[in-house]
């Protein structure tokens, strides 16, 4: 027998509040670097999975008030959940990749085909210098 109280189910509604104030985050901090498509999955996964949990919420308020037990509140939050996160996580691997045709079709860090940083002198000379620290202080060979 499922049993919740009123303030056990206000309560639940604060995961809800901070993923939306999460996600509200990062879209307003990835704007500019996302495409559309990558900004309409992001977004659009984003709201199902806060109308998913705020329906949640909502059905252990309702149920705990003694109101009703609308079933189809509780057992829409694993499907809708679980659509919205991949649709949101596509939105956001689509916003840190892009498609490199000219290396051959393959996906590369946005960042990293935006920005040579290998091409920056203080990066070379950092790189450098782990690269002759770490083989000064190997213990063993790794690929003998």
């Amino acid at each position: 027998m499922k049993e919740y109280s009123i303030p056990m189910a206000v309560f639940d509604l604060l995961p809800v509040v901070f993923f939306i104030a999460g996600t509200m985050t990062i879209a307003g901090d990835m704007k500019q670097k996302m495409t559309l498509p990558a900004k309409i999955l992001f977004v659009g996964g984003s709201r199902i999975v806060c109308a998913a949990g705020l329906l949640k919420a909502l059905y252990k308020l309702v149920f705990s008030m003694g109101v009703g037990d609308p079933a189809w509140m509780s057992g829409q939050f694993f499907y809708n959940q679980a659509f919205g996160f991949l649709l949101a996580g596509v939105g956001l691997t689509l916003a840190v990749t892009r498609l490199d045709k000219a290396q051959g079709g393959g996906l590369v860090p946005a960042a990293r085909a935006r920005i040579p940083m290998a091409q920056v002198p203080a990066v070379q000379d950092r790189a450098r210098a782990n690269s002759t620290q770490l083989c000064r202080f190997r213990s063993w060979p790794l690929w003998e």
